[in-house]
């Protein structure tokens, strides 16, 4: 059985949806939200299948509330509506990976057939999630022998490349040649005999979403190289280490009551540079300062340079190669707002500016700020203001 959830600010419309004999496609919830705040409040806790959605409403527009759902592996799909025919409107359901464009008003007909598509897409989605994580725990339960009699002889030289990918490729495991794998050093503070727990210990916590090389083992300390899992970009990858290792450290002092040190090393291309890193132990501390370094300036120099085009949060992702649901965590830990908050809150500003500082007329402004639609951004302009464009101009 599915779940499915309805966005309109029109109640009328809303209550006409909901109405629609939904359970011919095995849909037992249907959840009504009258803005995409509300949206986002039944996301982040009902398992919701498909979203249809108006674009246009008084705050954050379906297109907004579309960009914020590309947080997880397997998001709802996600059906647009529009009471205007604007390609505008299209080319962004696009780049926001609708299922579908439809305009209003929408034949009965017409709306359950794409949410049917819509739901055999996401029943694709979760049975491929499902496989995987079947041959991830497949994995997990021989990562060891993984690492150690797959990785390992091809890192000292006794395998060759080809020989190498067909068994990752056996495995399900990532090896393109852009993957990049990255170095972790755990050392106890005090000597002990307690490498067994120890390495217990982290295999537990890391062997999820990475392939474990041993390195180097001591009694009280191990270096190894982390291979992920999954096709991530490297900062996701890291940044994932980097919260397993907060829970390792916890662990490891809680089971063997000892205290540690774990540092997390640089990343390696690794078909390319991975060998001679392994054979030399070339481990390079990774910079704290770099890797902290204020994602949300690169977020924002890319968004005002392109602020009349509107770009999107998966557009920034693809310029900056990075996770798009990294890039939402990372901006607003570090910015205090969502992205979709502080493109908003830019375009307004600009608006003020071009308002106050030029005679440009308003429909040339709100082109110039990535609005299709004059009176669309009028109307946006109000709600954030409570006076219109000219009214504020002429105050």
């Amino acid at each position: 059985m599915y779940q499915l959830l309805l966005v309109d600010d029109e109640e009328a419309t809303l209550q006409g949806l909901a109405s629609l004999n939904w359970s011919q496609l095995d849909i037992n919830h249907v959840y009504c939200a009258f803005s995409a705040r509300e949206a986002l409040s039944y996301l982040s806790t009902e398992p919701i299948d498909v979203v249809v959605t108006d674009i246009r409403m008084p705050g954050k527009s379906g297109i907004d509330l579309l960009n914020e759902m590309v947080t997880g592996e397997v998001n709802p799909k996600c059906i647009l509506l529009s009471g205007h025919s604007d390609f505008a409107y299209a080319q962004a359901a696009i780049k926001a990976d609708a299922v579908d464009y439809l305009l209003k008003p929408v034949r009965d007909e017409e709306l359950l057939e794409t949410v049917k598509r819509a739901l055999q897409k996401r029943k694709e989605e979760l049975n491929d999630r499902y496989i995987h994580d079947r041959s991830i725990e497949a994995i997990k339960s021989h990562i060891d022998y993984i690492g150690q009699s797959i990785f390992k002889p091809w890192l000292i030289g006794e395998k060759d490349r080809k020989h190498m990918r067909a068994e990752l490729e056996a495995y399900d495991i990532p090896s393109s040649d852009d993957v990049r794998a990255v170095w972790l050093s755990v050392q106890l503070a005090e000597h002990g005999p307690m490498f067994e727990q120890l390495l217990s210990i982290v295999t537990a916590h890391l062997s999820e979403k990475a392939v474990i090389i041993r390195h180097q083992d001591t009694p009280d300390s191990l270096s190894m190289m982390l291979y992920p899992l999954y096709k991530e970009d490297i900062p996701f990858f890291q940044s994932i280490v980097q919260e397993r290792i907060i829970s390792l450290k916890k662990e490891i002092k809680k089971m063997i009551h000892h205290s540690v040190h774990i540092q997390l090393g640089e990343s390696v291309l690794f078909w390319r540079d991975a060998q001679s890193a392994f054979q030399t132990k070339a481990v390079v501390p990774l910079k704290q300062d770099e890797k902290q370094e204020q994602l949300a300036n690169r977020v924002k120099d890319y968004v005002e340079s392109r602020l009349f085009e509107q770009p999107n949060l998966q557009e920034v992702a693809n310029f900056l190669y990075m996770n798009p649901a990294y890039i939402s965590k990372r901006f607003k830990e570090e910015t205090g707002e969502t992205f979709t908050d502080y493109t908003h809150r830019l375009r307004m500003k600009k608006a003020v500016t071009l308002l106050a500082d030029t005679n440009y007329k308003v429909g040339r402004i709100s082109k110039e700020l990535g609005y299709k639609d004059s009176s669309y951004f009028i109307r946006v302009f109000k709600r954030e203001f409570n006076q219109t464009p000219h009214e504020f101009r002429n105050r």
